[in-house]
C-alpha cells in the first residue's frame, strides 16, 4: 500500500522480460526514504507504462 492512499497502486508494465525473470512474480519496494506528496497532489493508482527489457 501506498503511503496515503486507501488502496495499492496497481503496475500495468508492457515489455520484454529475460528467460531470468519469465514467469516470476516481480514485487516492488522502495527502500529509500519516504518524501510525502503534497497533500493536493494524489497520484493515479493505475500507474501504466512501457519498459523496454527487464532482466534481474
Amino acid at each position: 500500500m501506498a503511503e496515503g492512499l486507501e488502496d495499492p497502486l496497481q503496475l500495468r508494465l508492457t515489455g520484454n522480460t529475460c528467460k531470468d525473470l519469465a514467469g516470476t512474480l516481480l514485487t516492488f519496494e522502495n527502500k529509500g526514504e519516504v518524501v510525502p506528496l503534497p497533500a493536493t497532489h494524489k497520484p493515479f493508482v493505475q500507474q501504466v507504462g512501457h519498459i523496454g527489457d527487464l532482466k534481474a
